[in-house]
């Protein structure tokens, strides 16, 4: 059954944070073999965050909680997909635990949202500024 997904393409580094560098590396290379090569050292995962069609019907217009629902009943995780989990309270905690790690942030979307592409009022990305500064002073060092 066809599904189509929202969701990121992410290659894990050494410590299983996300490579961005890698990424972009990736998005450059063209002969087969290098592609192997480099899907063979650091194979890459596709993290979901939504389902927006399934079997040919659209589900876009659903609230969140109903796209959520209907991935997790369409969509089985494994090594190279995973399903973001949905935290519907103690987001303020969540966000502490993210920053305490060193991540970058979360999406906070609201519930009874229809699916949009691009920047929506009705999501906000709140980003751990700390991580921000690490991460501005980590590129002016290359």
């Amino acid at each position: 059954m066809a599904r189509l997904l929202d969701g990121e393409l992410v290659v894990p580094a050494a410590d299983g944070r996300s490579d961005f560098e890698e990424v972009r590396r990736r998005n450059l290379i063209q002969r087969p073999r290098s592609i192997q090569e480099a899907v063979a050292k650091s194979p890459a995962v596709l993290i979901v965050f939504d389902l927006l069609e399934v079997g040919g019907n659209d589900l876009r217009a659903l609230p969140l909680l109903d796209r959520r629902r209907a991935l997790r009943e369409h969509v089985q995780p494994g090594p190279r997909l995973q399903l973001i989990e949905h935290v519907e309270t103690h987001g303020e905690a969540l966000f502490h635990a993210i920053a305490a790690q060193d991540f970058e942030g979360v999406v906070a979307k609201r519930v009874d949202a229809s699916y949009r592409a691009g920047r929506q009022p009705a999501w906000v990305k709140i980003k751990n500024r700390d991580y921000s500064r690490r991460a501005a002073v980590e590129w002016q060092g290359r």
